[in-house]
């Protein structure tokens, strides 16, 4: 049975800035529009409450950058590709789909817990990349958001977060509007995916933790 599941990061919006080139080519004036900033943050609680701990967001940063390495970059998306939680939805997060890609990763590196990325606007064809940079173009302050996908979470309850798994696998950043409602069906099966992890810990371990205090207060 496969128990994967789809893993969205929190988006950051207005954490990056852009700059756009124009080149002269043999083909006439093209231009050139570089996105930098802020692509995501280790051991700090997203929207989703799910903490990603720093040694596995170094991990998977050094995996998509090997990538880019390999492959000369990596497509981001326009949008999450994701319509539902269905088992064919959750296939459409684990691949790099070109048809949608609207910006090239360049570049990834982790700066302390920030993991800080560099991605070229994709320009030219009258696809989702020339999209994107008329919004930008515009005064628009589009979000980043990680797409991956991983095991069961663990919930801590000391701090009432879901810890993301060691399995967990990154995918790619796309580029998104408002993280909110990036998907309205995911978000409802994510916030009750939490709900559930919370009252079961509840259930099982609520009176053994609360023993242990009542102990901790006696000793003290």
């Amino acid at each position: 049975m496969n128990n994967k599941r789809a893993y969205i990061s929190e988006a950051f919006c207005g954490k990056f800035g852009y700059t756009e080139q124009k080149i002269d080519t043999d083909h006439g004036l093209t231009f050139k529009m570089v996105l930098e900033g802020e692509f995501q943050r280790a051991e700090e609680p997203n929207k989703n409450k799910r903490v990603y701990p720093f040694k596995l967001l170094e991990r998977e940063t050094k995996q998509l950058q090997g990538f880019i390495d390999e492959h000369g970059g990596l497509p981001c998306g326009m949008d999450h590709p994701l319509a539902s939680d269905t088992p064919e939805a959750m296939q459409l997060t684990q691949r790099i789909g070109l048809e949608n890609a609207c910006a090239l990763c360049t570049h990834l590196e982790m700066n302390g817990k920030t993991v800080y990325g560099i991605t070229e606007v994709l320009t030219g064809d009258n696809g989702t990349g020339d999209k994107l940079a008329s919004f930008v173009r515009k005064g628009f302050k589009p979000g980043v958001s990680s797409r991956g996908m991983g095991g069961q979470p663990t919930y801590d309850p000391l701090t009432g977060f879901m810890m993301v798994p060691e399995d967990y696998t990154m995918v790619t950043y796309d580029f998104v509007s408002n993280p909110s409602v990036f998907n309205s069906i995911l978000q409802q099966r994510m916030h009750e995916e939490y709900e559930i992890f919370e009252s079961q810990y509840k259930k099982s371990h609520g009176k053994k933790f609360f023993n242990v205090l009542i102990e901790l207060a006696n000793k003290r």
